[in-house]
């Protein structure tokens, strides 16, 4: 075999293991991007729960809290204050009696 027909076989290996390539990377870019959109579609009602899972939870917050004016957890404090208070007056009532 002359020079030229090695080169001419080594051109058209190098033909074939490009295109061999070239349609292997096309196929992998063809499925990551079918496989992108169900993946998105099936990621959108967990974002959406997520979401207002996060609504819920800043409700919850503002409603134990409430910037420390009327927030449940002042409440309970004002309610534990109110029955030491309370358990003082008793005790000088009974001792009284």
């Amino acid at each position: 075999m002359s020079v030229q027909q090695w080169l001419g076989i080594a051109v058209s290996v190098c033909t074939l293991v490009g295109l061999f390539v070239a349609s292997v990377k096309w196929l992998v870019k063809n499925q990551t991007n079918q496989l992108k959109e169900e993946f998105k579609e099936e990621l959108r009602p967990l974002m959406e729960l997520l979401d207002e899972m996060d609504k819920r939870h800043l409700r919850i917050e503002y409603a134990l809290y409430n910037d420390g004016k009327t927030g449940l957890i002042n409440k309970v404090e004002e309610l534990l204050k109110n029955q030491q208070t309370i358990k003082v007056d008793v005790e000088v009532l009974k001792s009284k009696e």
